[in-house]
């Protein structure tokens, strides 16, 4: 039996009441070895927070502190707060998933304002708002020992992003800030660019899924140019096209530093790919560049593929669902005969067929560093989550007599419940449905989604109309690809054509 004494302490996915809680409270006031506490979704609440905290007060190992998805609002926020205006120990607090709101994060920020041990601090999803990020900004002005806050989820929009990068301006610790999902427009990206164009620690940013857009990127862009601190650059689904694209490129034609750049799914096309492949010939920073979800199609990607020749410090490309075909990939084939760098190539939910494939086959007997992903792989579904969200063209007619049975149900709600979380999800339904499918099983499916399927595609092309014609174009591709009746494709769907 061993007889060491407890470091780790971990409590998870399982419910502490009050008697649990006030006993773990009167172990730690006199525990000398802990420094790893993590009670997430244990349902503790405001209520077992006091008594948790109360605890803390005296306990001087402590380091780590998780207390992810626990029903803590304003009133556990506030406890915890005042705890870290005395705490000699903490190092991580995480509060994630939370509903601490906007008081909840005030009263945060007053503590970090006198705190000298916190380093990260987690507040993703906790309803934090405009209000709440601003109050945080003022604790950066002051506060020299944070690295990481992590705000995602929290719909600060561009006044509370501005707030943010404000003072990151003065701020001279904070190494990563997570801004993602928060509203964010091309005014909050401006003045998060002009932080970075000064003497900014930041080395990981996260933008992903807010609406920068090109002017967004653009000004981001430019901060690159002088910048050299930023390694990471997440800008997944932020509705940037081919001149924002253009504009990272030409920034990372002179930018050493970053090393890693994440655009997936906006609109970069042709034209954007081929100016992000320019710079792939000549920098010697970038490790990661994800692409996927866009519409580059096989003119980027052989433009991508004739950088790959001379590239020696990619290691990773993501390219799935781009709309590229056989001529595509078997010009990236070419390139990896001579290319010894590159270890991962995604290329799932893209219409490449038999000589395509081929072509990727034949370049995995020789280049042996390479793993390429979604190049002719069985789809192993087994029920409609999984193959909702990881479609593959060749295992579908396998599947079919599954997936039919469950349509007999309620496919649709099924489908909706899979991807809602996602915005776009009838993007992402359409695309392996409407292109990447090679026999009639596609518009069997949208039959089954019918009226539902319409709606959800009309609501989500409304809002912007650079979207408007996304749906249009895979539903046109389903019918040339499959060659499919007209007179089969329920009228909710014909819509889009």
């Amino acid at each position: 039996m061993d007889k060491s004494p407890l470091t780790r302490l971990d409590w998870i996915n399982n419910t502490i009441g009050p008697n649990r809680a006030q006993a773990l409270a009167d172990a730690l006031k006199n525990n000398s070895t802990l420094t790893i506490l993590e009670l997430k979704i244990t349902s503790i609440g405001d209520i077992g927070t006091l008594v948790l905290v109360e605890g803390l007060k005296t306990n001087s190992t402590l380091t780590k502190l998780m207390l992810h998805g626990n029903l803590i609002r304003e009133t556990g926020a506030r406890a915890l707060a005042e705890m870290l205006k005395t705490n000699p120990t903490l190092n991580i607090l995480d509060l994630g998933y939370n509903s601490i709101g906007h008081n909840g994060a005030q009263a945060l920020a007053e503590g970090l304002k006198v705190n000298s041990t916190l380093t990260e601090l987690m507040l993703q999803d906790n309803s934090i708002g405009e209000t709440g990020a601003r109050a945080l900004a003022e604790a950066l002005k002051t506060n020299l020992i944070l690295t990481s806050l992590n705000v995602g989820y929290n719909s600060i929009g561009d006044k509370g992003a501005q707030a943010l990068g404000m003072a990151l301006k003065t701020n001279s610790t904070l190494v990563r800030l997570d801004l993602r999902y928060n509203s964010v427009g091309g005014c909050g990206a401006q003045v998060l660019a002009e932080a970075l164009n000064t003497k900014s620690t930041l080395a990981m940013l996260d933008l992903g899924e807010n609406r920068i857009r090109d002017s967004g990127a653009q000004a981001l862009a430019e901060a690159l140019k002088t910048n050299s601190t930023l390694t990471g650059l997440d800008l997944a689904h932020n509705w940037i096209g081919d001149n924002g694209a253009q504009a990272l490129g030409m920034a990372l034609k002179t930018n050493s530093t970053l090393t890693y750049l994440d655009l997936t799914q906006n609109l970069v096309e042709e034209y954007g790919a081929q100016a992000l492949a320019e710079v792939l010939k000549t920098n010697t920073a970038l490790a990661t560049l994800a692409l996927g979800r866009n519409s580059i199609g096989c003119n980027g990607a052989q433009e991508l593929a004739d950088a790959l020749k001379s590239n020696s410090t990619l290691t990773e490309l993501g390219l799935e669902a781009n709309l590229i075909g056989d001529h595509g990939a078997q010009a990236l084939a070419e390139a990896l005969k001579n290319n010894s760098t590159l270890t991962l190539l995604t290329l799932r939910f893209n219409p490449i067929g038999e000589n395509g494939s081929q072509a990727l086959s034949e370049v995995l007997k020789t280049n042996l560093t390479v793993s390429i992903i979604g190049s002719k792989q069985p789809a192993q579904v087994t029920s409609i989550h999984p193959f909702a969200d990881n479609m593959v063209h060749d295992g579908f007619a396998d599947h079919f007599r599954i997936l039919k049975a469950i349509a007999r149900g309620d496919a649709s709600k099924e489908i909706r419940n899979t991807l809602e979380y996602n915005y776009g999800w009838s993007e992402r339904l359409l695309t392996p449905l409407g292109i990447y499918l090679e026999d009639n099983m596609a518009v069997r499916i949208l039959c089954v989604l019918e009226e539902e399927a319409g709606k959800e595609i009309r609501e989500w092309s409304e809002e912007d109309e650079e979207y408007s014609g996304r749906a249009s174009l895979h539903v046109e591709h389903a019918c040339r690809n499959l060659q499919v009746d007209e007179a089969t494709i329920p009228d909710a769907v014909k819509s889009f054509k």
